[in-house]
C-alpha cells in the first residue's frame, strides 16, 4: 500500500470509532497496522462485569483503582500476539522479564 494510501486508511479508521462497534474499529486499525488479529475471544457483553467474569476473577494481582474500572464504558480483547506473532514486529514488543517473568504473549483490548 503507498504511504499517502496507508495514511488515508488508517484516518478513516480512527474516524470509524467515533460512530462504529469499538470491537470492529479496533480490529480494522491493527489490521491496517499489518498485525495478526485472528487470535481472538471476544466478550459477548463488552462491560466490566463480564470482562471481570472472564479473565479477572481469579487474578489477585488486577488492581481495579490503578485501572480506574468506574470510568471503563466498553472493554472487548481484540487478540492476543503471541512469542511467534510479535517476531514481526520486534521494535515495538519485548520478550523479555518484566517483575521477573518472560513475557511471550500481549492482549490487545479496547
Amino acid at each position: 500500500m503507498e504511504n499517502n494510501e496507508l495514511k488515508k486508511s488508517i484516518i478513516n479508521a480512527i474516524n470509524n470509532f467515533a460512530t462504529n462497534n469499538l470491537t470492529k474499529s479496533g480490529l480494522k486499525l491493527f489490521n491496517i497496522l499489518g498485525y495478526n488479529t485472528e487470535r481472538s475471544a471476544h466478550l459477548e457483553i463488552c462491560d466490566y462485569k463480564n470482562f471481570y467474569d472472564t479473565y479477572i476473577y481469579n487474578n489477585a494481582n488486577f488492581n481495579e483503582n490503578k485501572a480506574i474500572v468506574e470510568d471503563w464504558k466498553y472493554i472487548d480483547l481484540l487478540f492476543q500476539l503471541s512469542k511467534y506473532e510479535m517476531s514481526n514486529h520486534n521494535d515495538l514488543f519485548s520478550t523479555d522479564r518484566v517483575d521477573n517473568t518472560i513475557i511471550e504473549s500481549y492482549f490487545s483490548f479496547v
